[in-house]
């Protein structure tokens, strides 16, 4: 057994002791199963899912309280902005308009964030293969 695959099955065990396990395989471990990349794809989905919607409840709370709108319009403001669509209502006060500039702002930033949370899975499946296939390789 290699020093490299030895170590890795080192950091693997000290994980499960101390009840944290890796996020991910090494590039030395086998590759993960689909049950497992199942599960790894709905947590992280679930994980930018999470942060878009706690996003969309500050803009929510944000148009109700500071421009106004009833909730549902401020929902639907909100929902808006966030998927890049465009601002709905036309905003009055420089408090309002401060308010619609950062949130639209700091929106794109947050789908940047979510889109790349839901990707990790696949990228680092993808770059897994990648180190199998030149192991193999290596290996012949």
């Amino acid at each position: 057994m290699s020093t490299a695959r030895k170590m890795a099955m080192l950091q693997y065990n000290a994980a499960i002791l101390t009840g944290m396990p890796q996020m991910f395989e090494q590039k030395t471990q086998p590759l993960a199963s689909p049950a497992v990349f199942r599960a790894r794809l709905l947590r992280f989905f679930l994980a930018a899912f999470a942060m878009t919607a706690l996003w969309l409840v500050v803009g929510v709370t944000g148009y109700r309280f500071i421009a106004g709108l009833e909730w549902l319009d401020a929902f639907y403001n909100s929902a808006m902005i966030v998927s890049a669509m465009g601002p709905v209502f036309e905003m009055h006060t420089p408090a309002q308009k401060i308010f619609e500039a950062l949130y639209a702002l700091f929106s794109g930033l947050i789908f940047t964030f979510a889109v790349g949370i839901a990707f990790v899975p696949i990228i680092h499946r993808l770059f897994h293969l990648f180190h199998l296939e030149n192991a193999a390789e290596e290996n012949l």
